[in-house]
């Protein structure tokens, strides 16, 4: 609920409302109307659409952003994939998240496509809190 964000943060409703209404757009929480806000519930279905659309739209960014490739490109992908090379996948797996995220948005961000890039944002996102579920659920983790 608005007000009770306002107040243990301390802010006005202004910012608040703001900071909901990008979540909301960006599909991590969803608004109940009357109710305030939560963070989105998501089931097996929305799961398989997720990575779904994740799969078409980055086939589509790494078409585009190969297409579309430079010099720097090419460097940061370099590092990109020493990093991951050297990277310890037991000790340090949100470090090797973290470059594979890296990877992902300069593909997305090298196409220059506006449109493409807002739906891989969104994606992102979705993904993200399809991770912070599967932690939560020892079986799947």
């Amino acid at each position: 609920v608005e007000r009770e964000l306002c107040d243990q943060y301390g802010m006005s409703r202004t910012p608040i409302r703001e900071a909901l209404s990008l979540l909301s757009t960006t599909g991590l929480v969803e608004q109940l109307p009357g109710k305030g806000y939560r963070v989105k519930e998501l089931k097996l279905e929305d799961l398989i659409e997720i990575f779904n659309a994740r799969e078409a739209v980055e086939t589509m960014t790494a078409r585009l952003a190969c297409q579309m490739a430079d010099e720097a490109l090419l460097r940061d992908i370099g590092l990109i994939k020493k990093a991951l090379i050297a990277g310890d996948s037991e000790k340090d797996i949100v470090a090797l998240m973290d470059h594979g995220r890296n990877f992902h948005d300069m593909l997305a961000y090298q196409t220059r496509n506006s449109i493409l890039i807002e739906f891989y944002c969104k994606l992102r996102n979705l993904v993200f809190l399809t991770l912070v579920i599967t932690r939560q659920v020892p079986d799947l983790a």
